[in-house]
């Protein structure tokens, strides 16, 4: 795209792919590998963007930080795995922890590796004195959830769905 172009369309000049389509690069590299997302973006577009090409078009973006409007109530925290393939062909993937945080009914975020973010982001919003906290039974989510509204108070509500599950 010429300087020109990319001036009408208020858009950087120079690249090759159209912000559309690095939006469907982009939310496809959230839900599947690299290689995947590559594939996927083919079959679904007939355009060919590499993984190599997924991968930098991810750690290029500058993803916007959301605050929220209103005062905050109620948060809701959950965590998961993600699979990471290693570079040796042979060696066993490894998986990590993340964690994703939903500020009702405002704001949805999550981090991968970075629990200390993740605190600091809730407590610079606007909480109420009660803040309703809602998660599974897990100890990495309660011990997060300590750190949330250091001048308020909080309502701890524990699932206990995946507990029972694990009793006969």
């Amino acid at each position: 795209m010429s300087e020109k172009q990319a001036r009408i369309l208020k858009i950087k000049s120079h690249h090759r792919i159209s912000p559309y389509l690095q939006e469907c690069c982009l939310r496809v590299s959230a839900n599947v590998s690299y290689k995947n997302a590559a594939q996927d973006v083919e079959r679904y577009t007939g355009i060919k963007v590499s993984e190599k090409t997924q991968q930098r078009l991810v750690h290029r973006y500058q993803f916007p930080e959301i605050n929220c409007s209103q005062s905050v109530s109620e948060v809701s925290v959950d965590g998961g795995k993600v699979r990471l393939r290693t570079q040796e062909r042979g060696e066993p993937c490894i998986w990590r922890d993340y964690k994703a945080v939903c500020l009702h009914p405002q704001a949805r975020m999550a981090w991968f590796q970075e629990n200390e973010t993740l605190i600091e982001w809730v407590n610079h919003q606007q909480l109420e004195n009660l803040l309703n906290c809602l998660g599974d039974g897990h100890s990495g989510i309660w011990n997060l959830v300590k750190r949330f509204n250091p001048q308020g108070q909080r309502r701890e509500i524990k699932e206990l769905v995946s507990m029972a599950r694990k009793s006969p």
